[in-house]
Order: structure tokens, then C-alpha cells, then sequence
């Protein structure tokens, strides 16, 4: 679970939704907006019922995206950034792994430096 400070509010979802910039991957859409005010930045999942209508399966993947937020982007990222991660259906059944290196690969391509060096 991400902690309470690193949740997106219900109302910064449909903001970031409707005008922050977005990156593609295969698997992933991310959705940033730069608020220079937010002391810390936070963090939002959506992971359609669409795309995984067994909800086994669904919380499952959920579980694994949020331990990859935690583990690897979270401890680096730079405060002020309001982000949503939409999922797109996948063809097979994603590993750890692959969610792991598409995720960090989003936040290293999308250009605004999201990643600070500390770890």
C-alpha cells in the first residue's frame, strides 16, 4: 500500500487525467503533472476491470505495480510530481519483471528528469 502522503486525491486524478502530459509504453500509460507547491509527489493507479474482469487477477497485478512504485521509484522521485499510471490489456500474463522494467523505463524516458540520483 502507498503511503497516505504518496496517495492521488480522487479530484488531482481527474486534474492530471485531463491536463497533464503523457508517455506510452507497451503495457503502461503515465500521466504527469508538475506541482511545484506539493511538498510531496503522489502517485495513482487505474487498472480497469475491462482489461482484467477476474478481480483475482486484477488485485494481483495491482499489488505487483504498487511493490515496484515502492521499491524502485518512490525513494527517487523528485517531490512536486502528480502521476497516474493507466494499464492497457495485456496479451499474456505479465512477470514481475517486465512490469518492473517497463515501469522504470517510463519514468527514464519521459524527458522532465522525474529520478533524482539518491537512492
Amino acid at each position: 500500500m502507498l503511503p497516505p502522503k504518496n496517495r492521488l486525491s480522487r479530484s488531482d486524478f481527474t486534474r492530471v487525467f485531463k491536463q497533464g502530459r503523457r508517455v506510452r509504453g507497451n503495457f503502461f500509460s503515465l500521466i504527469f503533472l508538475c506541482d511545484q507547491q506539493a511538498k510531496n509527489s503522489q502517485i495513482g493507479l487505474q487498472v480497469s476491470k475491462k482489461n482484467f474482469p477476474n478481480a483475482v487477477k486484477r488485485n494481483l497485478f495491482k499489488k505487483r505495480l504498487r511493490n515496484v512504485i515502492i521499491t524502485h521509484i518512490l525513494s527517487r522521485l523528485s517531490p512536486g510530481f502528480k502521476i497516474l499510471i493507466l494499464t492497457f490489456p495485456p496479451k499474456e500474463n505479465l512477470k514481475f519483471s517486465e512490469i518492473e522494467t517497463e515501469i522504470i523505463a517510463l519514468f527514464e524516458k519521459n524527458g522532465l528528469n522525474l529520478l533524482t540520483d539518491k537512492k
